[in-house]
Order: structure tokens, then sequence, then C-alpha cells
């Protein structure tokens, strides 16, 4: 199979690239950076473009691919997310429709937006709440409209946070670091949530929605979640250390929250809150049913691994 990758030096995106390699496909990778480690891989060919700017996008990289993975997105700097996720999306479905067999859009659970209690499916209304969910949520749109106009196949793929080894998100390392020091303290009542996915079953359900017949067209979630007193409990017994039984009670860290969420360098914010108090569960029944879908590796086995990967190269980070 011919399979065309945006993002291919980063987190996803290279997970990808590893995995339709040993499948022995050969793999064409979109980056800004011709020195990419990714690009010197036997097998991938590198092709230099700004999804920011969509004129340098090489009208060789999508040509005749039979899968593409937009994995590609802009995070961090809020400033060029709609440039990126959304223009930049646009611009490579221009160049795509007609060309490539099937898109796979690796999307977000942002789209959705706060969700705080209760089960998301794919039916739920997106709502986001923030520039990155905003923007994800137009990028599918521009790619849907495109894939309705008869330009390509078309499955999305919604992650919710994505864990493992080398991932860029800082939010369990630190954590971590406060379960090891003894800081780690539960929110509120007890039944708060964190979901989280590996990113190695990230990538197997992105080559499910690339390659079953009837993904086709499909919407999927993929999560996992644990309670977050269990996974406090499992990042303990990896460090070796023991949980305080102190619980902190919700509402007076909301309304200190409120005064000093404002405040530069302060890390309390309704967001924070949000993170460890959240009861939402995100339903992944479609992907299995539909796709026969099982994660690569559970959460648990998962987040011990990062836990030992963490302590074997904090000092490096």
């Amino acid at each position: 199979m011919e399979i065309a990758i945006t993002g291919a030096s980063g987190f996803v995106g290279g997970t990808l690239v590893r995995k339709h390699l040993g499948r022995g496909d050969a793999v064409r990778a979109l980056v800004r950076d011709p020195a990419a480690a990714v690009c010197g891989l036997p097998l991938v060919r590198a092709f230099c473009g700004d999804l920011a700017r969509g004129e340098t996008i090489p009208p060789d990289f999508c040509a005749g691919a039979d899968v593409l993975y937009h994995c590609a997105a802009e995070m961090r700097d809020e400033r060029q997310m709609q440039a990126t996720n959304v223009e930049g999306s646009r611009a490579l479905a221009r160049a795509a429709a007609g060309r490539i067999g099937r898109w796979v859009h690796v999307s977000s659970a942002s789209v959705y937006g706060p969700v705080r209690s209760g089960t998301v499916t794919e039916a739920s209304p997106p709502q986001p709440d923030s520039a990155y969910g905003l923007t994800k949520s137009e990028s599918e749109a521009a790619v849907q409209s495109a894939a309705a106009a008869g330009g390509f196949e078309l499955a999305i793929l919604r992650p919710t946070n994505i864990f493992g080894a080398g991932m860029p998100s800082q939010a369990l390392y630190k954590l971590f670091s406060a379960v090891e020091r003894g800081w780690f303290f539960p929110v509120g009542t007890p039944g708060a949530v964190m979901s989280y996915v590996d990113v190695e079953s990230v990538a197997a359900a992105a080559v499910l929605c690339a390659v079953h017949p009837a993904a086709a067209g499909g919407i999927y979630n993929i999560s996992d979640e644990m309670p977050l007193e269990r996974l406090a409990a499992i990042v303990a017994d990896e460090l070796g250390t023991t949980l305080p039984a102190l619980r902190l009670p919700e509402a007076p860290l909301r309304l200190l929250a409120g005064v000093c969420g404002m405040l530069p360098g302060v890390a309390l914010t309704h967001r924070h809150l949000d993170a460890v108090t959240t009861r939402a569960r995100y339903a992944s029944d479609r992907i299995h049913d539909e796709l026969g879908f099982h994660p690569a590796i559970g959460f648990e086995a998962g987040l011990r691994a990062l836990v030992r990967d963490w302590k074997r190269n904090r000092g490096r980070r």
C-alpha cells in the first residue's frame, strides 16, 4: 500500500510510520523540517511542506496514495491553530481530492467540549470551548465537505488524551511528580474518571479506519477510562511510595481558583479542577462493534510502562 502521513515526525504520526513500515508499506511523510529523523528511514519518501502555508504542500505527496492519515495539528500556539488546523486541512483536502483512496482524520475528543458527566458517544453534539477543540471541529467539517463532494472516502477518529513514551503532553508527568513528592490529593467526592488511550492503540485504531470497508464515512471515539484514585495508586506502586489519606473539598478550591486562577504562574484554575473531578465516559463501543477494534495496550499496562520510562529518563527531559 502507498501511505501518506502528515505530522509524520510527531507522536501519533511517527507511530503510524513505524506501524506501516512493519507491514511492508511504502510511506510518504509530510514534514516541515527536512532534517527530521523520519526522513532517513528506509521506504519513507519525505515531502517538505507547511500546512499553515497550503501552497507549500507538494502535489506529489497525495497523488496515488491508497490512504492519507492527517495527524498534523497545532496544539500549543493558539495564534497558529486556525491557519494550521483549519486552513491547512482545507488546502490538503483540495490537494487530495480525486487523488487518494481514503482519508483518515485524526481528530480529538476535545471537539465535544467540557463534558463533566455522563457518556459521550459519536452522536453527542460538538460543543468545543477551547481554540484547539474549535479548530479541530472546523477541520473535521472542512474534510467532511470535501469527502461529500466525492473527493475521497473518509473516516474520523476522535481519541481522548493520548499517552505513551515521548508524549508531548506533560499532564501525566506532573501527576507522577506530585505522587512521588506526596503532593497528590484527590478533590471532591470519589468517582472522578481519567480518560486516556495509549498511542499504540490509537495507531492500531487508525489502521483499522484505513483498511476496514465498514469504516468509510464513520466517526469513531477511542478511549479508556480509570478512576482517578486507581490511577494514582498504580503510579504510587510503581514509584514505591504511598498516597496521603487526605481528600480536598472541591467547593473551597473552586472559590480559590476564581480568585487566583487569572494570576500569572498560578496552576490552580477551574480547568485544572475540571480535569481531576470529571465523571464523563467516552464510549468506544462503535469502533469495537463495527471494526472489531481491541486496544493494543491496556490502560494499566501502558500506565505502568510510562511511569517506568519516566523514572529512567526524567533527568533528560
